[in-house]
């Protein structure tokens, strides 16, 4: 029992946690540019032991999505045949959303319990300004 307890309170979120319940870093301009002068991620996913943070969340076409390795645990990020990180214990995984769906990305791993959900949508188009000419 003692064990079951220690690993559910290593799921608990973080009250340090500087990510907001979207998975953008708090104080992140995301709309910017990073220092490789690549946008920078729409969502930051923290992998942590045993779950996805935030696990379902929603993204424009063409945007970048980041899960980071939290944690020390061995974990990969599949998403059907649409994109697939290494096992690994640390590190990041990013892939870009070219086109709009649901996607559906699990851990290989710890498939009961790490899954998700990522919603992208097509990017608004502003409307067209007519000016009437008197």
């Amino acid at each position: 029992m003692l064990l079951a307890a220690v690993a559910l309170g290593a799921c608990a979120p973080d009250k340090g946690s500087r990510f907001s319940a979207s998975g953008t870093s708090i104080g992140d301009d995301v709309s910017g540019t990073n220092a490789g002068g690549g946008l920078k991620p729409a969502v930051v996913v923290r992998l942590e032991p045993l779950t996805f943070e935030p696990a379902d969340f929603q993204v424009q076409v063409g945007r970048r999505v980041v899960w980071k390795w939290a944690g020390g645990v061995q974990h990969n990020v599949r998403g059907g045949d649409e994109f697939k990180s290494e096992l690994k214990s640390s590190g990041e995984f990013s892939h870009t959303f070219d086109k709009a769906g649901t996607y559906e990305y699990i851990c290989d791993v710890h498939a009961t319990t790490m899954k998700g959900t990522v919603e992208v949508v097509d990017v608004p188009t502003s409307p067209t300004s007519s000016s009437s000419q008197p």
